[in-house]
């Protein structure tokens, strides 16, 4: 869809005969298709940017569904407010602290993260991070997530939606896993991704 949005402010563009106007046209949109593709909120990237980003990936890479521990409880206690602010920080610390990733709110308390160096610490690197933000909301003390993780080998990378769906489903059945068995913590799912 952006592709095609792309191409025809292209020619558009090309119609454009003054120079500024042209680049600050240029300008314009680019700002837009970033927009489109990041979460107003936490500044991660969003679903339709790991779309595009899955059809165009050709190399292996750890991929990991995070969610954080009773979110609904904590908005339900102290607002969505705070919920808000506890997205950012998350969102921030991960993306400060693990600059080479991309990460994805992927909806609510969700989040993906896409390691390319396949850093095998990741995920117990992201959960030591969410358990060391300060929360300032009445008796929280600390943070928690829980992440499915898995490695997703270069062969298997931009194979397109229904391959994308399946890495997902992997991943949120390791997460669950996670949940399961006591949260605050991680579970690699038991085989590498395979068609």
């Amino acid at each position: 869809m952006i592709e095609s949005i792309r191409m025809r402010v292209a020619q558009l563009l090309e119609r454009v005969e003054d120079a500024d106007v042209r680049a600050q046209l240029r300008d314009a949109f680019e700002h837009i298709e970033q927009l489109a593709l990041s979460d107003a909120l936490t500044g991660c990237a969003n679903r339709l940017y790991l779309d595009r980003w899955w059809s165009n990936a050709h190399h292996g890479m750890h991929m990991l569904l995070i969610d954080i521990d009773n979110f609904k409880e904590l908005n339900d206690r102290y607002g969505h407010i705070v919920g808000d602010g506890v997205l950012r920080a998350v969102a921030q610390t991960w993306m400060n602290n693990h600059p080479h990733c991309v990460f994805v709110r992927y909806g609510g308390d969700e989040f993906v993260c896409i390691d390319p160096t396949m850093t095998w610490d990741i995920a117990e690197s992201l959960r030591s991070d969410a358990a060391r933000i300060p929360i300032v909301a009445g008796a929280i003390s600390a943070l928690s997530v829980s992440i499915g993780a898995l490695r997703v080998p270069a062969r298997q990378c931009g194979c397109g939606a229904p391959a994308l769906q399946h890495v997902l489903h992997v991943l949120d059945h390791a997460l669950q896993q996670a949940k399961r068995t006591g949260r605050n913590r991680y579970v690699w799912a038991d085989t590498v991704y395979d068609t």
